[in-house]
């Protein structure tokens, strides 16, 4: 599924650990080495730098007998190398030199336990319950790496188009790094994307690189649909006190609004932790706004007349089978689906949407959006020819998102059907021919 508008978690790098014994000549040359790091001008001890980073793990003895020099820039080299090279058998002197004279000796410790990671967190957690470190310093090297590979794993779930959704063991990877990660993604959900600090490159670039701020954005929605996959209990007050505070800034439930959004997903973390009622309350003030009832408890819903604008009632019932969807309420998500996709094509034909003003565009947005989440439904129900057929309609109005479409486990029922890989080969020839224009290249024959 995905809402209008297969990941790789970031491996730490494997510490390494105390090499076999070199040869004395080397020894020497290793030592030398060593002792350039001190040396007066900055291009010598980056040469030195640059050799000892290439040598590797077979340097690491040598590092480490000179974390106690009295030159603070051989202590402060020695560190940073010992990170580059994430050589854990440093960890204990590292964590020593948290506490040096100098603040860049400190820093540089600091830095290079946390490229290290997990190795070295169990010395990180003695010395704190020891009283050698403060809490402080501590959380701010055992937090980082886990952050940034949350971060990482969340970045992954947005495809390079920027398509993204939610489908079922979506963050089963995520959720794998274990209870720790709950308060991180609690930190990225609940807290505005301009105010915190990422770790992870977002996209491949620096946050002012191209589209960072609109994946920042999504990253965020994306930590909620963890969360609630996750039904952590130990994030219940923290959600709970975020639905408060949306609540009373005022939120649109009918609109792709970000704050909304946030909202209903807060929502649904609460609902499945046991407090319904706040989804409860969505639900049914998005069924009364879509002119949704059920005239009996075992009947079908009914669709009355629009109550303000045909384009009102789409977008109410676009939320709300987003939300039925989650509540894994399939079947009555599936009417809704079918309901958006009777009423928009009744207003709206399926050319491309940038040829539409602003209240055609949205309604064939929400058509498309219909056509390819009803694909879902119907996949997850088992309905495989009238899951295709709908993914068919879906790319007839415009959905051109290849690579969402093979990472969506909600299309998996339909992976080998003929159908189904007829049309994938159909869009992605569509893409080559696309991407070959915009390069300025002769596309191939269709």
């Amino acid at each position: 599924m995905r809402p209008l508008g297969l990941f790789a978690i970031l491996a730490l790098a494997p510490a390494a650990r105390a090499a076999e014994p070199v040869p004395a000549a080397d020894a020497a040359r290793i030592d030398s080495l060593v002792r350039k790091l001190g040396a007066r001008y900055l291009d010598d001890r980056q040469a030195a730098r640059s050799a000892l980073e290439k040598v590797g793990a077979a340097a690491g003895p040598a590092l480490l007998a000179s974390m106690g020099d009295a030159d603070v820039r051989i202590r402060q080299g020695a560190c940073e190398l010992l990170g580059a090279i994430r050589f854990a058998d440093a960890t204990p002197r590292l964590v020593d030199l948290l506490g040096d004279e100098a603040l860049d000796v400190r820093e540089a410790a600091r830095d290079a336990l946390i490229r290290i990671g997990l190795p070295a967190h169990d010395a990180i957690r003695n010395a704190q319950r020891a009283g050698r470190i403060d809490a402080a310093t501590a959380e701010a090297i055992l937090d980082r790496p886990l952050r940034a590979a949350v971060e990482a794993a969340l970045d992954a779930c947005i495809s390079r188009d920027f398509g993204w959704g939610f489908y079922r063991d979506q963050f089963k990877d995520l959720l794998a790094m274990g209870p720790p990660v709950a308060a991180v993604l609690l930190r990225l959900f609940t807290t505005p994307p301009a105010e915190y600090a990422f770790i992870h490159e977002v996209g491949g670039a620096k946050s002012n690189g191209p589209g960072a701020e609109y994946r920042k954005l999504i990253i965020q929605r994306l930590a909620g649909e963890a969360l609630a996959e996750m039904r952590d209990p130990s994030v219940l007050p923290g959600v709970r006190a975020f639905a408060h505070r949306l609540e009373k800034e005022g939120v649109d439930l009918f609109t792709e609004d970000a704050k909304g959004d946030l909202y209903k997903t807060a929502a649904c973390i609460l609902r499945r932790l046991g407090e319904p009622a706040t989804y409860e309350a969505i639900v049914g003030t998005l069924r009364k706004e879509a002119g949704v009832s059920r005239p009996r408890p075992d009947g079908d819903p009914v669709l009355e007349p629009a109550r303000e604008s045909p384009v009102r009632q789409i977008e109410a019932l676009s939320e709300l089978a987003m939300l039925l969807v989650k509540n894994e309420a399939i079947d009555e998500a599936v009417w809704a689906y079918r309901q958006i996709i009777d009423r928009g094509t009744r207003l709206v034909a399926p050319s491309a949407e940038s040829d539409q003003a602003p209240p055609a565009a949205s309604l064939h947005a929400h058509v498309k959006s219909a056509h390819y989440n009803l694909a879902c439904a119907l996949s997850l129900a088992g309905r495989k020819e009238e899951a295709i057929a709908s993914l068919r309609r879906a790319v007839e109005w415009g959905y051109r998102d290849v690579e969402w479409i093979k990472r969506d486990r909600d299309l998996d029922a339909i992976r080998e059907e003929a159908g189904y890989r007829e049309l994938l080969l159909h869009l992605e020839r569509d893409r080559r021919r696309l991407e070959a224009l915009q390069h300025g290249e002769m596309p191939e024959d269709p």
